[in-house]
């Protein structure tokens, strides 16, 4: 390939946009990108000026589509100029050599998008396993390289939707024919936000059980 860029997007990603940005540089680096994009989705903290200041291009959506992470990738895609594209999000931070092992892949014609696995961090950076599961099995993830050329061929994300893009976007691109795969190593690894959903629904499931 002669060209490939990484788009980063994030919102209101301060705490963790300088890490992301550094260990993207890095890889990019090592990988032979020829372009680093920030698009941000309408934050309120520092976000901007950070990627600015480490160098990066950085590009702001309108706060009417600050809810949409779509519409980052889509004005990312339409902004950079690689043949192969990766996508990050702005609270991951890539491992330096993954992209090289990588792009390896997308010397098979067929082969659309790559991904990896992702080690989740909490507030103590204790690491754990990345759970691939339901609704991510159907698509890539957030954080992945496309080909140009697939995403020409069967649309790109689509910035309407709220959730779910890569879901779709993988749909289109299985009915068209081309292939995806997830590689059986670390790409990277991403803060542990939210609630601990599967305590959750264990709660939700023993309040809805029947008593004895």
């Amino acid at each position: 390939m002669n060209t490939f860029s990484v788009i980063v997007t994030g919102k209101n990603e301060e705490a963790h946009l300088a890490a992301c940005l550094r260990s993207v540089l890095a890889a990019a680096a090592e990988a032979g990108a020829t372009e680093v994009l920030y698009v941000d989705a309408a934050s309120t903290d520092r976000s901007v000026e950070i990627a600015r200041a480490l160098g990066v291009r950085a590009l702001a959506l309108r706060p009417t589509k600050s809810q949409r992470p779509a519409a980052a990738r889509y004005v990312g895609l339409h902004h950079t100029t690689g043949e192969l594209l990766m996508f990050v999000n702005g609270d991951t931070v890539l491992e330096r050599q993954w992209l090289s092992r990588a792009l390896a892949f997308f010397a098979a014609p067929e082969v659309a998008g790559v991904a990896g696995y992702l080690n989740r961090t909490d507030e103590a950076n204790h690491s754990g396993p990345y759970k691939v599961t339901g609704q991510r099995l159907a698509g890539l993830g957030s954080n992945a390289v496309y080909r140009r050329a697939a995403l020409a061929e069967s649309g790109p994300f689509d910035p309407r939707l709220y959730s779910e893009s890569e879901a779709a976007l993988a749909g289109r691109l299985r009915r068209s024919g081309w292939k995806l795969l997830r590689l059986p190593f670390p790409m990277g690894r991403q803060p542990r936000s939210g609630p601990n959903l599967a305590a959750l629904w264990r709660a939700v499931c023993q309040r809805l059980a029947p008593s004895a």
